[in-house]
């Protein structure tokens, strides 16, 4: 069958940049049984770990918005704990919490014995995980905001957020609190993250998802520098959901081109934080985002310089959007 560009595609889409099926409903299964078999119980084993919400469990991160690529190294989650009567105040960006009389946050206080400290409920929940069976291993990360935990049955982590849930305001409105990696706990809410890609991926017919997994796919292969997934994420959702509906072309490759443009153009300027809590969420330097500028627009071209020819001469384009892509992309025998 003679070389096509579209089966290319296909190929590698199916067998380098979207999760195996199989992995990912044993992705699922594992969550489920980390949370309802053994982190639900902790609360009953041990009368100083933190009494959970009636509704436990929120999941976050690409896994969940299904942006995730291959291989699939790490699952979120945030454990929502019951407030037993604790209040927050606010300071700027910072969040401090005044335990409830008589709860068990009563254990976890700061040295001034004044505010819940996060760190050391992170590190209750670490300690805790190290008697899950088939454990490996157990820690925080990213200074004291998560704990990880690694089993001998998967090839991913699980990184576990402890949360609290605000009471909804007189607009109905409620938002998450977790570590913030001080000590202290700073305000989230993944709901509105997970609605805005799927509303956006909606309104383009399914087609975003794709093409957010393919640019991530591409940033990896290239070594694209300093971009962390969540910025890369609501460049492209700011991208398309200032696009008419379906306006994107029923073609990857096309897409692709111009996602790359878009990346280019808004990676030297001001990025929004989707959920209006942090403000500007470009922190690269100006070097950084040059190099990332640079990078995305020199791809761009050569995906329009693939584009040009791939009928016309096929392996040819093939070999240029595997200069794009990596070696993985499949390339014809001429």
């Amino acid at each position: 069958m003679p070389y096509q560009v579209s089966t290319a595609f296909n190929s590698l889409m199916n067998n380098f940049v979207n999760l195996d099926a199989d992995e990912t409903r044993s992705g699922r299964r594992s969550r489920d049984w980390l949370v309802d078999e053994q982190l639900t119980s902790f609360p009953d084993k041990d009368d100083k770990f933190p009494l959970l919400s009636s509704t436990p469990k929120m999941w976050f991160g690409s896994f969940s918005r299904r942006t995730k690529i291959r291989e699939l190294d790490d699952i979120d989650m945030m454990i929502v704990m019951h407030a037993e009567g604790s209040t927050y105040t606010q300071i700027g960006n910072t969040f401090f919490i005044s335990p409830g009389a008589n709860s068990r946050f009563q254990n976890y206080l700061n040295d001034t014995n004044e505010w819940v400290n996060s760190r050391r409920i992170v590190n209750k929940f670490v300690s805790c995980l190290k008697s899950v069976p088939q454990y490996a291993a157990a820690d925080s990360k990213r200074q004291g905001e998560a704990a990880t935990l690694n089993l001998k049955s998967y090839t991913w982590n699980f990184d576990i957020v402890p949360a609290f849930i605000t009471k909804s305001d007189s607009y109905g409105n409620s938002f998450y609190l977790i570590p913030d990696g001080n000590g202290n706990w700073k305000q989230t809410d993944p709901r509105i993250d997970k609605d805005r890609a799927t509303a956006v991926n909606q309104k383009h017919s399914g087609k975003v998802l794709n093409v957010i997994r393919l640019v991530k796919y591409w940033k990896r292969k290239r070594g694209v520098p300093a971009i962390g997934s969540y910025l890369l994420e609501t460049i492209m959702l700011n991208h398309y959901d200032a696009l008419a509906k379906d306006s994107m072309s029923e073609y990857l490759d096309v897409e692709f081109s111009d996602a790359l443009q878009a990346l280019a153009s808004a990676i030297v300027g001001y990025v929004g934080d989707q959920k209006n809590f942090q403000g500007d969420i470009n922190n690269l330097s100006s070097e950084e985002q040059e190099k990332v500028r640079e990078m995305a627009l020199e791809d761009a071209n050569n995906a329009k310089e693939a584009l040009s020819i791939e009928f016309d001469d096929p392996e040819k384009s093939g070999k240029i959007w595997q200069k794009v892509l990596g070696k993985d992309f499949p390339v014809g025998d001429a």
